[in-house]
């Protein structure tokens, strides 16, 4: 009986231990490991789309992606986001972090602005926490990496991000209509990863005045939870809804191969359609509006005609014109620009639907180069604008205030093409741009670069390039 007994207690003695045991294990693997920890890494499904522009365009393959569960407050005016983004070393060097842009943090000190928060920071293959290092610039951080990340590696980020929405009528912000309904303008609202070139990651102090963005281009795969009552417009294709209950709706937009996402929700738009080109081309209004909505659908008709023809064929299925209580006239993002109510707002959309070639499809870095996409886009809106002369390649921190940068950007930008063009004709600007975008397309382009490619159009001692392009770049 006492032997019995004895084996009886060991074999509870093992079971106990071997419950612990399981258990632990189990409970460690739940969690977010320290930095320190050795780790086996799961591999990324990662999601690779390759384009082309044209037959002689070379192919150019998108590898970084974002997926985001985003979830819009309308109550508090703020939104969260659950973030992943998956990110392949473009570049020669090893990086031992990354770093990101966070615009909404720009605008902490406006009513109802916060700071942005950002929590619970690992990489999604080890489940490894990450530190995260706030730069003096609000609107930028890094994340320093679990491991350096070689030349052609990709790796996987997640966090939770909550940013707030201050009232402002801006490309961000929110704006009550009627006196009973709002609308949000969230611009620039996805954390974005900075671009790696010469040996750093490039980012610039925000302003307000022009655009200031640069990006290289990405995958997007985002979800957006918003009440039912609003409408909601963003880049890309919805692919699904989903209701969650009586209040709220969950929609599942995909936007392949673009440079940013934008939302915008309003409660009181109305929607007018038309297809041109096999592009569907969308009018979100408010009420009342109709006039001002048929005048941009036949617009935008017009301007999407001409540029697909001159220019080459716009490469998405959709496209979206919103109206916005926001004192910029327009701005332009990947398949969505936003316009204002006033009485200009309309006509501004020629240059803003130009943008998707001069900016979205070819990317360049707006604050140091502005005027690669806001002269040829102008000179596109404006023909025969020709009256204006000086320097349009500096960056926007050598101008002596903002009334001197847009008069280069927009005015001394479009007359340097306008003049080009009367001087030589149409034929040789047009295939200047055409070759412009067989080279660049869903990629880059630099100042030096394209006054590499004017001088082989226009020659080396060009006498209208010279009053244009500063000495160090000829």
């Amino acid at each position: 009986m006492k032997h019995k007994n004895i084996k009886l207690i060991i074999t509870l003695l093992i079971f106990i231990i071997t419950i612990s045991i399981i258990f632990n294990t189990n409970k460690k693997s739940s969690k977010i490991t320290d930095s320190s920890t050795k780790f086996e890494k799961i591999p990324i499904a990662n999601k690779t789309v390759t384009v082309q522009w044209n037959e002689n365009s070379p192919k150019v393959t998108i590898q970084n992606n974002y997926i985001a569960n985003f979830i819009l407050d309308v109550d508090n005016n703020c939104y969260n986001i659950n973030l992943t983004v998956n990110v392949i070393n473009d570049s020669n060097d090893t990086w031992n972090e990354i770093y990101f842009r966070d615009y909404p943090s720009a605008f902490s000190d406006k009513e109802n602005g916060k700071v942005s928060e950002i929590t619970n920071l690992h990489d999604t293959q080890t489940n490894t926490s990450l530190e995260l290092i706030k730069n003096e610039d609000p609107t930028v951080f890094s994340v320093k990496l679990a491991s350096p990340l070689l030349p052609n590696e990709l790796t996987s980020i997640s966090f939770d991000y909550k940013a707030y929405v201050p009232y402002l009528n801006a490309r961000y912000g929110y704006q009550t209509i009627n006196n009973n309904s709002k609308d949000f303008y969230l611009a620039n609202c996805i954390p974005i990863l900075c671009p790696y070139e010469n040996g750093k990651f490039q980012y610039y102090p925000y302003f307000a005045v022009g655009e200031c963005f640069y990006s290289k281009m990405a995958n997007y795969d985002v979800t957006v939870t918003i009440p039912k009552s609003y409408t909601l417009i963003a880049t890309g294709d919805n692919t699904e809804i989903t209701n969650i209950n009586d209040n709220l709706i969950k929609y599942k937009y995909t936007a392949n191969v673009v440079r940013d996402f934008v939302i915008v929700a309003g409660e009181n738009y109305e929607i007018f359609s038309k297809d041109v080109d096999n592009i569907k081309i969308n009018c979100y209004f408010h009420k009342g509006e109709i006039e001002k909505a048929n005048e941009a659908l036949n617009l935008a008709t017009e301007t999407f005609t001409k540029m697909n023809s001159r220019l080459g064929k716009y490469p998405y299925k959709q496209f979206s014109i919103v109206e916005c209580e926001m004192e910029m006239l327009g701005m332009e993002y990947p398949q969505v620009i936003l316009i204002s109510t006033s009485a200009e707002g309309v006509g501004s959309s020629i240059h803003e639907i130009i943008h998707q070639w001069f900016y979205n499809i070819i990317g360049n870095n707006q604050y140091t180069s502005a005027w690669i996409d806001e002269s040829i886009t102008t000179y596109l809106t404006n023909p025969g604008l020709d009256q204006y002369t000086g320097i349009i390649t500096q960056p926007y921190n050598e101008f002596e205030n903002d009334s001197d940068y847009s008069t280069a950007m927009y005015f001394y930008g479009a007359s340097f093409y306008n003049k080009l063009e009367e001087k030589y004709g149409t034929s040789k600007i047009n295939s200047f741009m055409n070759e412009l975008l067989e080279n660049y397309a869903y990629k880059e382009i630099s100042t030096p670069e394209l006054v590499k490619l004017l001088q082989k159009y226009y020659g080396t001692n060009n006498s209208i390039i010279k009053k244009y392009i500063e000495e160090k770049y000829l």
